[in-house]
Parts: C-alpha cells; sequence; structure tokens
C-alpha cells in the first residue's frame, strides 16, 4: 500500500465514522492504559473525525495537531507524498522544528491536565535534604 493509498484510507475511515461514534469509546492507546496519561498523539482519531465532519473547535480540543494533519493527508491523497516529502521530510530544520513543536505541545497537554511532564518520567529527582 503506498503513502497516498494510506492518506485516501484514513480520510475515509474518518469521513465515514460519525465523531459520536469514536468520542465515547474507551481508548485504545498502549502508552495511556500502562501509564494513565496521554501519548503525544492521544486524541487525534477523535480530532480527525471531527475535522472531516467540520466540527473544526471539537477537532482542536481532542488534538491541535489533527486538523493540519488531516488536511496534510488531504494534500498527500491529492497531489502524492512529493510534495509534503520535498517541503518538509527531506529539510532537518523543518522536521526538527515540527518535532519540536509536537513535544512541547504534548508537554503542554499534559501540564493542563494536571499531570505535569515529570510524572510521565521513570526518573525521579532526588529531594534536597
Amino acid at each position: 500500500m503506498t503513502v497516498r493509498q494510506l492518506a485516501v484510507a484514513a480520510i475515509a475511515a474518518a469521513a465515514l465514522v460519525p465523531p459520536a461514534r469514536v468520542e465515547g469509546t474507551p481508548t485504545i492507546c498502549l502508552f495511556q492504559r500502562v501509564t494513565g496519561k496521554p501519548c503525544p498523539s492521544c486524541g487525534l482519531t477523535r480530532s480527525w473525525s471531527a475535522t472531516a465532519h467540520g466540527r473544526l473547535r471539537t477537532a482542536l480540543a481532542h488534538h491541535p495537531f489533527g486538523p493540519p494533519t488531516f488536511f496534510a493527508a488531504v494534500l498527500i491523497a491529492l497531489q502524492g507524498p512529493t510534495l509534503i516529502d520535498r517541503a518538509v521530510l527531506r529539510d532537518p530544520r523543518i522536521a526538527t522544528a515540527l518535532g519540536s513543536l509536537w513535544l512541547v505541545t504534548w508537554l503542554s497537554r499534559l501540564w493542563r491536565t494536571g499531570q505535569g511532564p515529570a510524572s510521565v518520567l521513570p526518573i525521579r529527582m532526588p529531594s534536597a535534604q
């Protein structure tokens, strides 16, 4: 299966499944099931479904990268991966910036939920005596 076919399949799945169907379901995220905390991509399925149905405010609430990644998938479905491949993935500065932004977004989402990034890390700093 090509990247373009995967994009088409993902967009079709998001468009065919009503948002109400995915919003009330239990999580399938292994990271969240083990740690009790959301992973960096938790909420993307719900966000894509909401985006496909024109509910952008809800989509952004589920995951801020949902609508941008959905529209990137639409571009891939229409034009193939070459545009995004050349513009984003092959330029290490852009790829690093996007990866950093994704990480900062995840950490801020942890903070907003009151869990904080330190609660995800297994390393505990010794307290000062």
